[in-house]
């Protein structure tokens, strides 16, 4: 049962740079200003929004939930360059992402003074893209798809070299081995780096990646890794976050990133580890933040090995996580954020932590909570809790809906239907009631 809820609940969790976005609709979002919305309707388009997630990373979403720092974001089905024309006046900043764009439309964009964030999607890279992207420069944010990894021309990094305002850079798919010209490209003021299932990574990190003068966020998704390359990534002066999300680690690639003093985030999604044993070296992580195991092998026994004396956020997920965990993980009083999703932790677990921890969120969607939690949660509430897909029945959601401290309450469709969930609807005020399906 754990298993198949962890499926479904891990598999909705928001995508990173590797994956889409959700679609939300078509209407410009409520939270946007209204002149924004109508200045950027030249042509039908879904909305989204981009900032930073619970653990940093730069994140485009169906909506502004959880992101700091969020800028809209068009999706567009199609653009004219005729249409494009018409952004160059919008002076706030907004984002654009496009599929397959035209040479014309992606040159009308450069002189669009508000765009700030760029996301381009294509099956085949263009030739005329390196051009074209060397006449942007206002750009602080650029990720560029390709839907198979596949051949880019040779000059795309030394193209993207020529943006001096860009702080952050997402390629996927590219073949950053075939790539020409990259001394420009060490020399970028980049504040992040981003790599989803790319090819050539050693021109990268193996050899210069310490050289770029501003890094401190480091992106590696869907790759075999070694220790080499976790030893160049370690001797990033600056570098305080770093993501592996679905990669394979080889040769105790993960040993080498234990010596960074001061990395804060550290992001092992879906990792894996050729021996299973090496997967231990996370317990040798003395400074984290924010630490998400989410995917992964993570057992009660290396949540007790687990420095958390400074983490703050903490994502767990998985049947090796037990009420067990709650006897380590009340020690780490610095904790804020818990996410125990589709994990075995149970009623008694639960109110171990409530009891011996100040939250201000907690995500407990997928388990076998069920009401014997309510009395502990509605003493000591979090300001955000997901009860998703939980044993929690409609009327021990609507005692929790009412109480003041808690401020966004996420059930399940299937928790509360029809007059139950209207009951909890309107059961206070100001209570962000987020349904899923």
């Amino acid at each position: 049962m754990i298993g198949t809820l962890a499926t479904f609940f891990l598999s909705a969790l928001p995508l990173g740079p590797a994956g889409g976005p959700q679609p939300r609709d078509k209407e410009p979002p409520q939270e946007a200003p209204g002149a924004l919305g109508r200045a950027l309707a030249v042509a039908p388009a879904t909305w989204y929004w981009i900032g930073r997630d619970e653990l940093g990373w730069v994140r485009m979403r169906a909506h502004r939930d959880a992101l700091t720092a969020a800028r809209v974001v068009a999706v567009y089905d199609a653009l004219t360059a005729a249409q494009a024309g018409r952004l160059k006046c919008v002076e706030a900043p907004f984002g654009i992402r496009l599929a397959n764009p035209g040479r014309e439309t992606l040159a009308a964009l450069a002189d669009a003074t508000g765009l700030q964030y760029l996301v381009l999607d294509f099956d085949e890279c263009p030739d005329w893209l390196t051009e074209v992207l060397a006449s942007f420069s206002r750009l602080a944010y650029l990720e560029r798809r390709l839907s198979e990894p596949g051949k880019c021309p040779d000059g795309l990094l030394a193209a993207v070299a020529g943006m001096d305002g860009l702080t952050h850079l997402s390629l996927s798919g590219v073949n950053v081995g075939s790539q020409q010209g990259m001394e420009a490209f060490f020399r970028m003021p980049l504040e992040s780096l981003a790599l989803s299932y790319c090819t050539g990574l050693s021109v990268v990190f193996n050899e210069r990646l310490a050289d770029m003068p501003r890094l401190r966020s480091v992106e590696v998704h869907g790759t075999r890794i070694s220790g080499r390359t976790t030893r160049a990534i370690a001797t990033c002066p600056r570098v305080d976050a770093v993501c592996l999300r679905d990669c394979t680690l080889t040769g105790h690639a993960l040993g080498p990133l234990t010596a960074m003093t001061g990395m804060a985030t550290l992001d092992l999604q879906g990792v894996k580890t050729d021996d299973p044993a090496d997967f231990g070296a996370v317990a040798g992580f003395r400074y984290l933040h924010r630490l998400n195991l989410r995917e992964t092998k993570a057992n009660d026994a290396l949540v007790e090995n687990l420095d958390g004396s400074r983490l703050e956020v903490l994502f767990l997920s998985g049947e090796g996580i037990t009420n067990r965990s709650a006897t380590p993980l009340v020690k780490m009083k610095r904790l804020e954020h818990l996410d125990l999703t589709a994990t075995a932790i149970g009623d008694d677990g639960v109110r171990r932590l409530v009891a011996g921890l100040v939250l201000t969120r907690l995500g407990l969607a997928g388990t076998a909570v069920t009401d014997r939690v309510v009395p502990a949660l509605q003493e000591r509430p979090t300001a955000s809790l997901e009860l998703a897909g939980t044993r929690v029945t409609a009327a021990g959601l609507a005692r929790l809906a009412a109480s003041s401290a808690i401020t966004e309450l996420g059930i399940s469709s299937e928790s509360a239907r029809g007059a139950d969930l209207e009951r909890i609807r309107k059961a206070r005020a100001g209570l962000r009631l987020v349904v899923s399906e």
